[in-house]
This record gives C-alpha cells, structure tokens and sequence, in this order.
C-alpha cells in the first residue's frame, strides 16, 4: 500500500522531533504491521506522560481529535491500538514513526500538489527533519 494519512501530534509530548506541530500528511507503505502491546494499561501510561506522540486521525476532523477509538481503514491504516502512528521514549529523543516524513519532503511530490495554488516549495514532512536539527544544533 502507498497513500497519504493524516497525523496529528500530542502537544504535551517530549519528542524533540515534532515539537510545535500540529498536523501533517505523509504517505504510508506497508500493508501490514501495528502498534499492539500485551499490556494495555502501558499505553494509559504513555498517554500520561506524551510519550504516544503522534496518531492517524480524519482529515476532515477539526483539530485537536486524536482518539483512542479505533478509527476505520483507510483513515488508520493498519489499525494500530488507539490510532498511534508513532511514539517516543519519556527523554523526547528517540522517536519510532511508523508513516514516511521524508517522502513529503517538497510539495511537488504531495497527493495534491496539481490542484494546489501555484506555490511549491518544502513538504510538511520536513518539519520533523528540521526539529531534530535544531535541538542538536541548540546543543552545541
């Protein structure tokens, strides 16, 4: 499978990479794989502290609306456990996404970039790309 999803992404997560981001759309590429655990009460506890940081949602929801209700294909994809799309660990540094921000990288390779207004430039996925390089720059 290759199309674009929605994310939306939790403004009280520490992730260093989507910090000050609301929404985006990326592509998908798989057609199998999920965010499943064998402890439920662990994504209670992820919650809590930001650590799920990014989920699928309705593009034509108003934002915010990430649920735990498993939304319907082709919005979650795969179907992960309350939508998640990616994750981090409670530093903010390591990030597991699941969906392609590189592959958004220009506006030129967007699902809709012919019947945009003329304006082409940087994607949406990189916006991810330049917060990880401005936390390690800030560090130096």
């Amino acid at each position: 499978e290759d199309r674009w999803v929605t994310l939306e992404f939790d403004s009280n997560s520490p992730c260093i990479w989507t910090k000050g981001m609301d929404r985006i759309r990326v592509p998908v590429r798989h057609g199998e794989g999920k965010f499943v655990t064998d402890d439920a009460t662990l994504l209670d506890k992820w919650a809590a502290s930001g650590q799920l940081a990014v989920r699928y949602v309705d593009p034509e929801s108003q934002f915010p609306s990430s649920s735990d209700e498993i939304l319907p294909y082709p919005t979650s994809p795969n179907q992960s456990w309350r939508n998640i799309a990616g994750v981090c660990d409670p530093s903010g540094l390591v990030f597991g996404l699941m969906p392609h921000p590189e592959a958004n990288h220009s506006t030129w390779l967007g699902a809709t970039w012919t019947r945009e207004d003329g304006k082409h430039g940087e994607g949406e996925g990189m916006a991810i790309f330049h917060n990880a390089v401005e936390y390690a720059t800030s560090r130096m």
